[in-house]
């Protein structure tokens, strides 16, 4: 890996990754962009300041010149970043749904605009949605949810695997039935 890119990578989750990927590819180059929200913390990855393997872009991965910034050469694009705390969703539902899924569009268009060849979506089910009962099957959808259009996560996660041609599938799933929807998209 020569420059990995993590979004969210000030907040709790994102920063513990990039001390990880840091430690497991000490020849990358860690870039972390980040908006420098409610939901960071600065002193999480003030230590990483003087590592001159670290670039910190301050910015909205809402932005399209920000994310081709941000992830241009990049082998590998870990989006971390979200609009997670609930309770902060009830006042301003709209930020949430531009930044988890207009920001999470902007950032894989980037990534194909740019042909970045892998890209790794981590959230929560604050993204997502609850997983009322079963599990999480491998493509991480849940199982038994209300994962179905129209709910939290939908789109970002449908978008992500139809920018993918070799898992161009997302799984929709409804009264507990997990039916296959196969999405195309033409480059």
């Amino acid at each position: 890996m020569n420059k990995i890119v993590v979004t969210g990578g000030a907040g709790f989750i994102g920063s513990h990754m990039v001390e990880m990927l840091l430690e497991r590819y000490p020849q990358a180059k860690v870039t972390i962009l980040d908006k420098m929200t409610y939901a960071t913390n600065i002193r999480s990855i003030l230590h990483l300041a003087s590592d001159p393997r670290v670039n910190l872009i301050v910015g909205d991965i809402c932005e399209m010149y920000t994310c081709q910034k941000a992830v241009k050469d990049a082998n590998l694009v870990i989006h971390a970043a979200a609009e997670s705390h609930v309770d902060n969703s009830f006042g301003n539902s709209l930020e949430f749904t531009r930044s988890n899924t207009l920001g999470t569009h902007t950032l894989i268009e980037a990534c194909r605009v740019l042909n970045v060849p892998r890209i790794i979506h981590v959230s929560t089910d604050e993204v997502y949605g609850e997983i009322i009962e079963g599990s999480a099957d491998g493509f991480g959808v849940p199982i038994g949810s209300y994962y179905v259009p129209g709910a939290p996560g939908y789109i970002d996660a449908t978008a992500i695997n139809a920018y993918d041609p070799a898992r161009s599938r997302a799984l929709l799933t409804r009264a507990g039935v997990a039916l296959p929807l196969e999405l195309t998209l033409k480059l």
